[in-house]
């Protein structure tokens, strides 16, 4: 008997926490799970549950898929391609890339520089063209305290570009070159920054589709201002709109070499024009 007695309250139990459930399903905000637990008859409550778990198998399958492709992060590009008449021409910037010009270093400061040596004429020729040829010492770079004496001594439009119309030209700017710590004399061509100036635009010719701008640059080899510097040309093609740095933003052209760029201009979402 007390056997009997001791299960009772178990089975009271069991019995309250089925009703709770019951009464809490039945309750439920989710009307299937609440009409499935309502319902009486053995095989409609079958035919919902399996109803119930194919929509939900079906609602979670559709998650998983969206959330994977969403992770993925796709991108969607619209490419379209146009064949202007003209179009609006490129800048130019042109810079020596050995900043300072050695003669009119060696002209302001002549006790900064010294008579190079057979040796050292051996090792670098280039530096020692002309009989009056100088030097700069080890320390001269620092005789240079001010942005206005770098571009004072820097090389000329009239240097760098051989056979045009420097007219057209605008500078000198300066432009840091990391490499050697100098600041550098730099060149414009078509840039429109705070001018009044309109854009540069080129037109279709006959026989070709757009006419090139060529450039004859002298490196001036012989003007090096310091002896292991490459000789070279920091040439940067860019927007009229933007101005650049030749040394972060360009490329290195040698001396006695032929160079051609290809020009595309790619016109984005924001209506930003960049030059490749």
């Amino acid at each position: 008997m007390a056997t009997d007695n001791s299960e009772e309250p178990r089975r009271d139990r069991k019995k309250s926490i089925r009703g709770y459930a019951s009464k809490l399903f039945k309750e439920s905000s989710v009307s299937a799970v609440s009409s499935i637990v309502s319902t009486g008859n053995v095989r409609r409550k079958v035919f919902r549950v399996v109803v119930f778990l194919l929509f939900t198998a079906g609602f979670l399958y559709q998650c998983i898929k969206f959330l994977l492709y969403v992770l993925q992060y796709p991108t969607v590009v619209n490419i379209e391609l146009d064949r202007p008449d003209k179009y609006l021409s490129p800048a130019y910037t042109i810079c020596n890339a050995n900043g300072i010009k050695r003669s009119k270093f060696c002209s302001k400061y002549p006790d900064d520089c010294i008579s190079p040596d057979e040796e050292f004429c051996d090792m670098y020729p280039f530096s020692c063209s002309g009989n009056d040829t100088k030097i700069p010492r080890d320390d001269a770079r620092t005789a240079l305290k001010s942005f206005e004496e770098f571009l004072e001594l820097g090389h000329d439009i009239n240097d760098l570009v051989l056979g045009m119309s420097k007219e057209s030209f605008d500078g000198p700017f300066p432009r840091i070159n990391e490499e050697e710590r100098i600041i550098s004399s730099c060149y414009s061509l078509h840039q429109r920054i705070d001018s009044s100036l309109d854009a540069v635009y080129k037109e279709k010719q006959m026989f070709s589709d757009f006419t090139n701008d060529e450039f004859y640059l002298d490196p001036e080899e012989n003007e090096t201002f310091f002896v292991n510097s490459r000789p070279g040309i920091m040439f940067a093609v860019h927007s009229p709109f933007e101005a650049v740095n030749p040394f972060q933003q360009g490329n290195f052209l040698k001396p006695g070499y032929l160079y051609r760029f290809t020009i595309e201009m790619r016109k984005g979402l924001a209506n930003f024009k960049t030059y490749f």
